[in-house]
């Protein structure tokens, strides 16, 4: 099972995606389930397409939603990968012990350890994960969102290819 831990705000809506909604006179009337910029998702499609990986929602979109309302909000912008779950809301407050939690508490989905599970990436703006992580954490610049780059560097993290070099965005 390949897994994404994904954040939202800074990874699938950015800066210029909101610079760009300001000059169409756009953000105005904007609902949150607007606030995703379609092409991201089209990036996130590839993902799954090149390694059939399924989505657990680490972003603070998670909070008050289910699984399911987040699929909802996804698939409203093409999303057609599957969002299996979210991470829970940890005690130690930051985000790679949240995911360190959901891992420990779903052996039998990862079929692995938690310390032993490598097939996931986690895809997020914020840099606040454990070390033991790093080496599966693409550090997306909140500018510009994902972009191919991190895309090719998350399927080479998911199928087992080491990277051939080290890029944060």
């Amino acid at each position: 099972m390949k897994i994404v831990f994904l954040d939202i705000d800074g990874v699938l809506n950015h800066q210029e995606f909101y610079r760009a909604k300001r000059a169409a006179g756009t953000d105005k009337t904007s609902r949150e389930i607007d606030d995703i910029d379609p092409s991201k998702v089209a990036l996130l499609n590839k993902l799954h397409l090149e390694t059939n990986c399924e989505f657990v929602i680490s972003s603070t979109w998670r909070l008050g939603r289910t699984p399911e309302d987040l699929q909802k909000i996804l698939d409203h912008h093409g999303f057609t990968g599957k969002v299996v779950d979210v991470t829970p809301r940890g005690k130690c407050g930051h985000r790679g012990c949240e995911i360190q939690e959901w891992l420990q508490h779903h052996r039998a989905f990862t079929g692995a350890w938690s310390s032993d599970y490598k097939e996931y990436v986690i895809l997020d703006d914020d840099s606040d994960m454990l070390m033991w992580q790093m080496g599966n954490y693409i550090n997306v610049d909140q500018e510009v969102g994902i972009t191919n780059t991190t895309i090719y560097k998350a399927i080479r993290i998911l199928t087992g290819v080491t990277p051939l070099m080290v890029v944060t965005y």
